[in-house]
């Protein structure tokens, strides 16, 4: 039973979770603890892990053949859950998260519908062409921390812009390692990932850029949280930022052979993941 709930990605979620209630408690221009008892709060963090976890749910079932070559050791559809209980699930997750978001607006309505819509879609299709997947993906993540203000228009507009923005970039950084992990088995299967298109070689080249611009962001940004911070705490997130930050991705770029075997991938997707948590977790500071 663990084992198939796997498949909703529970790591990732509670990731996605914590991004948005941060964002409502940390990045206020006027930090109220009463917002953790607002309904829509809990609606929307409901209404997105409820999308989240659909798409990962359908993502899986169009992704069982070619899992069998890339991951193996991972496939759980059709031997943890039952190809029958697929639909159904997939539906009603689908179905709260269009309750949860209309019980907040119409937009929001309108808004997670498209966002089921766009999941289903890359699910079965628009990840195997070149960038589109990859992008889309790292948009929707952006998109997830952006709604926040559509609860609370009082979120910080500037610190808000900055975590969207490094949300999309360090996402799309995981999400093509993850292609270049994906390789052989997208390859015999006729996907157009752009790890297929531009082949290994020039998909690390592309890789070490992305990783380089996601450096040159937080490095530029990091004096404009100074605006936001205590004078007391500058020096603690100083520290923070270099070391739990930086740093990571800074030793990603120093080993140049990191990238050739198939762990090596592995490696360098939950270095981004780890990334991502801290910047999350950077939050906290405002």
């Amino acid at each position: 039973m663990i084992i198939g709930l796997s498949i909703f990605r529970p790591l990732n979620l509670f990731l996605l979770a914590a991004t948005q209630l941060l964002a409502f408690l940390f990045l206020d221009n006027s930090p109220d603890i009463g917002h953790l008892f607002y309904p829509s709060v809990w609606l929307l963090i409901t209404g997105t892990l409820m999308t989240t976890a659909a798409g990962y749910l359908v993502n899986d079932f169009f992704d069982m053949d070619r899992d069998t070559i890339n991951k193996p050791e991972k496939v759980v559809i059709g031997f943890w859950i039952k190809k029958r209980l697929l639909w159904p699930a997939y539906t009603l997750l689908n179905l709260v998260a269009l309750l949860c978001s209309f019980l907040i607006s119409v937009q929001l309505l309108l808004l997670f519908g498209t966002f089921i819509v766009l999941l289903f879609l890359y699910s079965w299709k628009w990840k195997d062409l070149p960038l589109l997947g990859n992008l889309l993906i790292a948009f929707l993540v952006a998109v997830s921390l952006l709604v926040v203000r559509h609860v609370n228009p009082n979120i910080n507009t500037k610190l808000l812009m900055f975590y969207a923005m490094f949300a999309f970039f360090i996402n799309w950084l995981r999400e093509m390692i993850k292609d270049m992990e994906d390789f052989y088995g997208d390859k015999q299967f006729g996907a157009h990932t752009l790890a297929v298109l531009l082949g290994m070689t020039r998909s690390k080249y592309f890789v070490t850029g992305l990783t380089i611009f996601i450096l040159a962001l937080l490095f530029s940004s990091w004096s404009m949280f100074k605006e936001f911070l205590p004078t007391p705490e500058l020096w603690v997130f100083d520290v923070y930022y270099i070391l739990c930050l930086m740093v990571p991705l800074l030793w990603m770029l120093s080993e140049p052979n990191l990238l050739n075997r198939q762990p090596d991938y592995h490696l360098m997707s939950q270095i981004c993941k780890y990334v991502m948590a801290t910047g999350v977790a950077s939050m906290m500071f405002f």
